[in-house]
């Protein structure tokens, strides 16, 4: 009987967690519908944010499959969302990134993950060059040896 008491003690801690983030999903989508009645004339975010109930994970190259739309349009409605806290992106690079809904991104490890400000969405050579320049500057004092 050990194993079963064990195994149901688990499973309601479990359960009792998973329930703890009805109230963020709940946020989330009343944050992505707000986003939706926000949208302007023939804006097509609000078509993003339903795929979104569906496909919680995406890439521009879904959403340009999925809307129809350029990849510039797919980055620039994915922007909209980073910029609004909707969306979270996953990946570190600045090709084949991934975007999810805050909540899952934490729950995945990527919590603000990188790029998780605009820049992100959009990110450019220069961006990340600055970021590394901010990076070598910070080893430098860690090294105690800043020059400047």
């Amino acid at each position: 009987m050990t194993g079963l008491a064990t195994f149901l003690e688990v499973a309601t801690r479990s359960l009792s967690h998973d329930l703890g983030h009805l109230g963020t999903l709940r946020h989330e989508v009343t944050r992505l519908s707000a986003m939706t009645s926000s949208a302007h004339g023939r804006s097509r975010l609000g078509d993003l944010i339903t795929y979104l109930q569906t496909q919680p994970v995406i890439s521009s190259a879904k959403v340009m499959d999925h809307l129809g739309v350029t990849r510039r349009t797919a980055l620039s409605l994915i922007g909209e969302l980073v910029d609004a806290g909707c969306l979270s992106n996953l990946t570190a690079r600045s090709t084949s990134r991934f975007w999810a809904l805050p909540s899952l991104a934490a729950r995945m490890g990527h919590a603000g993950g990188a790029g998780a400000v605009r820049g992100g969405a959009l990110a450019g050579s220069e961006r990340s060059s600055e970021r590394l320049k901010q990076i070598g500057t910070l080893e430098r004092m860690k090294r105690g040896c800043d020059e400047g």
